[in-house]
């Protein structure tokens, strides 16, 4: 048994304040529904995801990071996980409004609507990272002030020099394993004990 409208019966009706998503790149970082506990997890999944790719397109050999946060979020993983310094590649930004990277691998943006990753000229080995973890790396939430005594009182927040952040997000390392086991280059004996640590208990890195 099927039912089926009459072409003349329906028609398309526009919902004010509903419809896609937004398509351009130029939008805030930061909504007040993607604010939370799941925007940080979809961060740090696309963290995770980049992160696998850098590891594969590192050699094995020990990176050169840009300050700030991609060295807060991605630093201390691999660390662990590539050779002692001196670095011998280097890791660097590209996407819209920032300088074109001459970095030997390139964090490049992919839309989080249409999945299109972002044009770059750069010369270096391109490696996929989620918009929201870019926007992340690119453009942080601002440091909270701490108070400068017991009580909360707007007086004692401005006048505090100090300040505060909340963790950086951490790749998932689950992620992390899930991705290197999609790469062709995880046959590799190198990579292959890298995935085997990610295995194993949380305190080896």
């Amino acid at each position: 048994q099927a039912v089926r409208f009459a072409p003349e019966a329906v028609r398309s009706v526009t919902t004010p304040g509903v419809g896609d998503a937004p398509t351009e790149w130029d939008r805030p970082l930061f909504t007040r529904e993607e604010n939370g506990l799941a925007r940080r997890a979809r961060v740090e999944v696309g963290l995770g995801d980049a992160l696998a790719q850098v590891l594969a397109a590192s050699g094995g050999a020990p990176l050169a990071l840009p300050p700030g946060p991609v060295t807060d979020s991605l630093g201390p993983v691999l660390a662990a996980l590539l050779p002692a310094p001196p670095p011998t590649r280097t890791l660097a930004l590209a996407g819209p409004g920032l300088p074109v990277p001459d970095a030997d691998i390139v964090l490049v943006p992919s839309h989080e609507v249409t999945g299109e990753l972002w044009p770059t000229t750069a010369t270096g080995t391109l490696v996929r990272l989620d918009e929201p973890a870019w926007r992340y790396l690119v453009r942080p939430r601002p440091p909270l002030r701490a108070p400068a005594r017991a009580r909360f009182l707007p007086e004692a927040l401005e006048r505090s020099p100090r300040s505060y952040e909340f963790f950086p997000p951490e790749p998932c390392r689950f992620t992390q394993r899930t991705a290197l086991t999609r790469l062709p280059a995880v046959r590799e004996p190198w990579l292959r004990s890298v995935h085997e640590k990610l295995r194993g208990p949380w305190e080896t890195y």
